[in-house]
């Protein structure tokens, strides 16, 4: 697999569940943005908001904080990291999957300068192998490093 690296620059998404999340929001993205420059992915950060059935203003207060780094998905129902997902790998369309390290949290959660870096790094080392019929996940890959 490839390095979730785009020349010195790594590809990384970043999902946010939130739900009537108005008073961390804006936090949360702070804190993902210092995590961003602790990592050097300035230029490839790409963050999506999945604003779950919320009844305040979740999904105005994230596109203010978000800028031109992101997007807010506003639903009903359904599993934000599976929007937030398919939503970030359309955003880095030509780039193989692979190459794209999508990291997930909660508008509550506060994320430490480390935590992207940690995740690039995690994910540099892991393979995940599919074949037909079979699937190695990066737990039975461990031997291998």
């Amino acid at each position: 697999m490839k390095s979730p690296w785009h020349g010195d620059q790594p590809l990384i998404a970043v999902v946010i569940s939130a739900r009537n999340a108005e008073s961390d929001i804006d936090a949360c993205i702070r804190n993902i943005f210092a995590a961003s420059d602790a990592c050097g992915s300035q230029g490839t950060l790409w963050i999506v908001v999945v604003a779950l059935a919320c009844t305040d203003r979740t999904a105005e207060v994230a596109r203010r904080a978000i800028g031109p780094f992101g997007e807010v998905l506003e639903c009903d129902a359904g599993s934000a990291g599976a929007l937030g997902a398919a939503a970030a790998l359309a955003h880095f369309g030509a780039a193989p999957a692979a190459e794209v390290c999508i990291a997930h949290t909660d508008a509550h959660a506060r994320v430490s300068r480390q935590w992207l870096r940690s995740l690039v790094a995690a994910h540099d080392r892991l393979t995940v192998h599919i074949n037909i019929g079979r699937q190695e996940t990066a737990a039975a890959l461990r031997s291998s490093f």
